[in-house]
């Protein structure tokens, strides 16, 4: 065999070594790739399934609010109920007080029909001097404990009685004390 034959044979199987070494190589490359994508994707799904673990307990929390703001709904409702009953039922008796008064009224006038006239028309005169008094509007009522103690001040500061209808300082020689 001559020697050009002899280097052919050994580029071919340099050749061969070549391509077994790449290949191998490339398999090895294919393999770390694969591994790390299974990595990733298992880093993903664990991420995924986190995400969706949050999701579910958020989605529970807001069922629940849902749930509560609803029975909530539902005690305020049964307690408009139970006012409104309750207002119906104070509404009734305040109705049959009234029908009782009127009745009472009713067999009063009956009994004595001059009387009614006559308590309106006090009412009225009452009503008509209050009105017609421009100072009416100023001066407290009568009963008031402010207009009481105000017009006992000014009794002493006049010289009348004191408060317990005593004589007052002027009236004793003494001065006013003011």
């Amino acid at each position: 065999m001559e020697t050009w034959m002899w280097i052919v044979i050994a580029v071919v199987v340099l050749i061969v070594i070549i391509a077994v070494i790449l290949l191998v190589v490339r398999q090895r490359q294919q393999r770390e790739e694969q591994a790390r994508r299974e990595v990733e994707n298992r880093r993903q799904a664990e991420q995924l399934r986190h995400h969706a673990e949050e999701q579910d307990i958020e989605a529970r929390r807001r069922e629940a609010d849902a749930l509560a703001a609803q029975a909530e709904a539902v005690r305020a409702k049964a307690e408009a109920d139970r006012k409104e009953q309750e207002a119906r039922r104070r509404a009734e008796q305040a109705e049959r007080l009234r029908s009782q008064v009127d009745e009472e009224k009713a067999r009063a006038a009956a009994l004595d029909p001059d009387a009614d006239r006559q308590s309106d028309e006090r009412a009225e005169r009452h009503h008509d001097a209050v009105s017609r008094d421009p100072r009416a509007e100023d001066r407290p009522q009568h009963g008031d404990p402010a207009a009481d103690s105000d017009h006992d001040l000014d009794a002493d500061r006049t010289g009348d009685r004191d408060v317990h209808g005593r004589e007052s300082s002027n009236e004793r020689g003494t001065p006013p004390r003011v």
